[in-house]
């Protein structure tokens, strides 16, 4: 792999080594694979080496803005959404493959910023985006939708975008479901407790039980959007003793 990209990966590495534990949500590991692990996976060495410096400068950004703008977040799986982005960067032509790299870690990027906890919207994680259950969520709404948009496609990042805009218009309105906060409050509206460990015990049985959409550590992973994700979410949280009214 090229040096300068491999060094800019390790480098990345070794600051959210220091800064976050590296969970992984797999039921075959406690540790979430490494940025330098994903990309060897990915094979990058085999790209020319303008691809592996502009996959490893967008990867490297878009997780450093996760822990900057999630500093909370439990669990870190990257290896299918970077595989998401390389594998249609591949089927493009020279040229336009690293303007879709560099636009797709860009806008994941701005999508932290918007949604983080330094917004209004202040949220606390962000696994709903991570591990499928937005997108879900927007595929059961959207009729027009058979599922042909992924999870990490640019279709779905230019919606929640938007959403982000919509989302700031109902809090400015100080909406029942998304209110202003006070003080430095996170944001929840589910029916469910996500303080830290309710988050993990909810997300990790989900797990367990084969129902988030999309298995974010595998690259090979099949996203899912034809089950009830939400309500199965929200029937683990009662099982577990972890809904709101609990």
């Amino acid at each position: 792999m090229n040096p300068q990209a491999l060094e800019l990966l390790a480098r990345e590495d070794a600051r959210l080594d220091r800064e976050v534990r590296r969970k992984s949500l797999s039921p075959d590991k406690e540790i979430a694979s490494s940025l330098v692990e994903i990309a060897r996976t990915l094979e990058v060495e085999d790209e020319r080496t303008a691809m592996q410096l502009e996959f490893a400068r967008g990867l490297a950004e878009w997780t450093r803005s996760q822990q900057v703008n999630f500093p909370e977040n439990l669990f870190w799986d990257f290896d299918y959404p970077a595989a998401r982005v390389l594998g249609h960067a591949r089927s493009l032509a020279p040229g336009k493959d690293l303007d879709y790299v560099a636009a797709a870690f860009g806008r994941m990027v701005e999508l932290q910023q918007r949604y983080g906890v330094h917004t209004t919207i202040r949220f606390r994680y962000v696994h709903d985006f991570s591990y499928g259950l937005d997108w879900a969520k927007w595929i059961a709404r959207e009729v027009d939708q058979d599922g042909s948009v992924g999870p990490f496609d640019w279709e779905f990042l230019c919606y929640l975008r938007q959403r982000a805009f919509e989302l700031v218009e109902l809090i400015e309105r100080d909406d029942e479901k998304y209110p202003t906060l006070q003080g430095g409050a996170a944001r929840n509206p589910f029916s469910f407790r996500r303080d830290p460990e309710s988050e993990a015990a909810i997300l990790s049985e989900l797990g367990r039980r084969g129902q988030l959409p999309v298995c974010a550590w595998d690259i090979h992973a099949s996203p899912r959007f034809d089950r009830p994700f939400q309500a199965l979410r929200e029937a683990c949280a009662v099982d577990l003793g972890l809904s709101v009214e609990a």
